[in-house]
């Protein structure tokens, strides 16, 4: 796939691609899935960071990383998923929302509580300069 032999007809969704082979990222940043057409930067559809709620000081890391996929990449979608229980959800919203700003980019945050199994969505702006 590195050599771009491989034509899998369409977008994949990919876990912890090491985008240096892109000569992107040399830092080592690596998002938990994205879903792209391999070696080919106009199918950057989603990069997806994952995030237990029990850490939510941790997050502001993911948005970082989130926006500089779109920004170097032009990833369309920038989801971020929190997993916790329900205090825990509780306080990392509270912690996103003191991250948001009023312009930047959209992402799109998925909280999954595991005591009832159910989602809530939700999106917020984020720019890395303002936060």
């Amino acid at each position: 796939m590195d050599d771009g032999e491989v034509d899998f007809g369409g977008p994949i969704i990919q876990a912890e691609v090491d985008k240096r082979y892109q000569h992107c990222f040399e830092n080592g940043k690596i998002p938990d899935f994205i879903i792209h057409i391999p070696n080919n930067t106009n199918g950057n559809l989603v990069v997806i960071e994952f995030k237990l709620a029990s850490n939510p000081n941790s997050i502001e890391e993911d948005f970082k990383k989130l926006v500089e996929f779109k920004q170097r990449l032009d990833y369309e979608y920038l989801v971020q998923v929190v997993i916790g229980d329900s205090s825990s959800l509780d306080r990392a919203r509270e912690r996103i929302e003191r991250l948001a700003t009023n312009n930047g980019e959209r992402i799109i945050i998925i909280k999954f509580n595991v005591e009832t199994w159910t989602t809530e969505e939700w999106e917020i702006r984020y720019d890395c300069n303002v936060a």
